[in-house]
């Protein structure tokens, strides 16, 4: 399917400096967030704790739940309330023995005097094992990335490769401060969208960087012009030259990719409420990025690393 039927002529490597700058300034706000957060930024999964969801039969105002809980000595309480809904919250409290936490809620719950309530979910995870769950993420992040260069190292380069890393630890970073800057608690389902806009955001690379690939081998071989309907020769093009064609050609099976992408997780967001909006918005952030970091900054940092490629390299070099 597509919906460019002629082949764009967009300079996207004009942007690239500006590109790079942005995305350096959203990486280092999400360095400033997670330094100035601390471990508030995590959630139960990840520091430890209750997480309690409580739906009550007539509205609540959100202030007015926060300050019950503060008078009954849950003053580091995290509410949120589901998208769409004031009678239905979410409520995460750090550790507490078992005893104390149902009489204290039991006090604040019965503290609207007129409304009643039901608890439709309560999980515990200790503090050693949220740690634990902590480092397990961090390594499979890792794990993730390291096997991506090598797949993208065996399949085109070192070049290719180092550049997909850069722009999918661009994408995982930015996503996780756009989570932050939201409020929203980091957990095992921040991560499990973390790591599905790593898988997405390579798929999309890799397609660009096949085409960068052919084009790249043409101009190697002998500069023969590709065959009709598409681009001319590429004998004579530069390296950006280069870039800016293989983006263009395969601009509209990334957009189309991305818009269906995109339309699922706006779907999730809106109508997912709780946990799945909250898993929905950092898929939709991860998105946005992935596709923009995939034009600006994976397939602009080829043109920055081929001085860096091996020397017997017949594309690169």
């Amino acid at each position: 399917m597509e919906i460019l039927h002629k082949t764009t002529t967009f300079d996207f490597m004009r942007l690239r400096t500006v590109a790079l700058l942005l995305s350096t300034v959203l990486i280092a706000g999400t360095a400033w967030l997670w330094i100035a957060k601390g471990d508030e930024k995590f959630g139960v999964d990840f520091r430890g704790g209750h997480e309690v969801v409580v739906k009550f039969k007539d509205a609540v105002e959100i202030s007015a739940l926060r300050d019950a809980l503060s008078k009954s000595d849950f003053k580091e309480a995290t509410v949120q309330n589901f998208e769409g809904l004031n009678n239905e919250f979410s409520i995460r409290l750090r550790s507490a023995s078992g005893e104390s936490l149902a009489k204290g809620l039991e006090s604040t719950f019965r503290s609207f005097e007129g409304n009643t309530y039901e608890i439709l979910k309560q999980d515990f995870v200790g503090p050693v094992i949220g740690e634990k769950i902590r480092k397990d993420a961090v390594i499979a992040f890792i794990v993730g990335l390291v096997g991506i260069l090598l797949y993208v190292t065996a399949r085109f380069n070192i070049v290719f490769a180092l550049s997909a890393i850069v722009a999918l630890f661009h994408d995982g970073v930015v996503a996780l401060g756009a989570t932050m800057f939201m409020g929203i608690d980091i957990g095992a389902a921040t991560l499990a969208a973390v790591l599905t806009i790593v898988g997405y955001s390579v798929n999309d690379t890799i397609i660009i960087f096949d085409r960068i690939r052919e084009n790249l081998t043409l101009k190697a071989k002998s500069g023969t012009a590709r065959k009709k309907g598409e681009a001319g020769a590429v004998s004579g093009l530069t390296m950006s030259q280069i870039i800016n064609l293989s983006i263009n050609e395969t601009l509209s099976r990334t957009i189309v990719t991305s818009v269906t992408v995109l339309l699922v997780c706006l779907t999730l967001y809106v109508f997912g409420g709780g946990a799945v909006s909250e898993l929905a918005f950092t898929l939709l952030v991860g998105v946005v990025i992935g596709t923009y970091s995939t034009v600006f900054v994976a397939a602009p940092l080829i043109a920055i690393l081929p001085e860096r490629a091996p020397k017997n390299d017949p594309v690169l070099s």
